[in-house]
């Protein structure tokens, strides 16, 4: 079966690898994804053709060193497995340009990770990194970069380096800030930022002037007077912006659905609630009463909606002076 190119053994509960797979010497894809091989078969070390190897969902806990004899590989799928480190060998896979290791327990990432030049995929999500070694701001191919839910508590400037970005995933980690060279991504188009210790984002958002998708958490929508941060003013070209733990009752479906100018003037006035004490949603389609989301409001203007009967929330507002509900 030399001629072999293609092999897909997804989900049929093996447990190992004869060694015969190495006749299949023209093999150059090969799925294992979902059975139970907990370290990759060293047979595999001879098929020097392999372009593209999934060893997703196998409970694997150790990748040895031969991995890095496959030379001609481009897409290593190693996500959903028990992987806390990977060997330097990796290093050698200069043609490689998606590498996917999201969902494993790696709590360290070797230097070699730089040396992967063709890399333009590299998922990283949901591991237990707590930091990131300079060499990998020298993968300047990537255009992809997930290092979302791990335990990054610092973010190297160096992040500028890797210019083709086109998204990046920083969410639910331990920043405490964000290096201002972020704003010199020019082809960054999604970023994701939401679940970190900083809270308020820095102007630098508005230099994304590719930026189209952003994920932030609740607070970032907030300065610490109250008011609303100007970037959410001034950026320019977003259309979708993602408010996590942002509550439904807080952003009713009819308004996010008008788009992100809307949104953004949904969070202007009620950001501006929070100082006035008077709050006004008029003309956002509303059709029922929104949650009041501060009980020191006087005023409360809900005119021009479509609005049948106000909620018990609002009627039990304590200071309320001003109601309109006119149409």
């Amino acid at each position: 079966m030399t001629s072999l190119t293609r092999l897909n053994l997804h989900e049929n509960q093996l447990i190992y690898m004869p060694p015969s797979i190495a006749l299949l010497s023209g093999l150059k894809v090969l799925t294992m994804q979902s059975n139970g091989i907990h370290v990759l078969p060293k047979p595999l070390c001879k098929l020097y053709k392999l372009e593209s190897l999934d060893f997703s969902y196998n409970g694997m806990k150790k990748l040895l060193p031969y991995v890095g004899s496959l030379s001609h590989l481009r897409s290593l799928i190693l996500a959903e497995n028990e992987l806390v480190e990977l060997p330097i060998q990796t290093g050698r896979l200069k043609k490689l340009e998606l590498l996917m290791l999201n969902k494993n327990k790696l709590d360290i990432l070797h230097p070699t990770i730089g040396q992967l030049c063709c890399l333009t995929t590299l998922s990283l999500s949901y591991n237990r990194l707590t930091e990131i070694p300079s060499e990998l701001y020298d993968l300047t191919n990537l255009k992809y970069l997930a290092l979302d839910h791990n335990q990054l508590a610092y973010l190297s400037g160096a992040i500028s380096s890797i210019k083709l970005a086109c998204e990046i995933r920083l969410d639910n980690n331990l920043l405490t800030e964000l290096p201002n060279s972020i704003g010199s991504l020019k082809s960054l188009q999604i970023l994701s930022l939401g679940g970190n210790v900083f809270r308020e984002l820095p102007d630098f958002l508005t230099a994304l002037r590719s930026l189209k998708d952003l994920w932030v958490s609740e607070e970032h929508i907030f300065c610490s007077d109250g008011s609303s941060p100007s970037w959410i003013v001034d950026i320019s070209g977003l259309t979708q912006l993602h408010i996590d733990n942002q509550p439904k009752r807080n952003l009713p479906d009819v308004v996010r659905l008008q788009g992100i100018g809307v949104v953004v003037d949904w969070i202007i006035r009620i950001n501006d609630s929070r100082r006035s004490s008077s709050l006004s949603l008029t003309h956002f389609g509303l059709s029922e009463c929104p949650y009041a989301p501060y009980r020191n409001l006087t005023s409360l203007d809900i005119s021009d909606n479509k609005i049948g009967a106000l909620s018990i929330e609002v009627l039990d507002l304590p200071t309320l002076v001003d109601l309109n509900v006119s149409r």
